[in-house]
């Protein structure tokens, strides 16, 4: 039997928690890419994409 909830994150389907942990795997790789490569910016860069997409995570969670 399932039961309705109220909270909040009812309504965040569960797709989007994967797409989010996808996601960031995937920007994990490439920043170590980069890093092997040395590309000081764009690590820098995914490095804050990866912090707003954790961001994210935590308000849909």
């Amino acid at each position: 039997m399932s039961e309705d909830y109220e909270q909040e994150w009812a309504n965040t389907p569960i797709a989007i928690q994967r797409v989010l942990n996808k996601t960031q795997n995937q920007i994990q790789q490439q920043i170590q890419k980069a890093e092997q490569q040395d590309d000081v910016e764009i690590v820098a860069v995914l490095k804050e994409i990866k912090k707003a997409l954790k961001q994210l995570e935590k308000k849909v969670a």
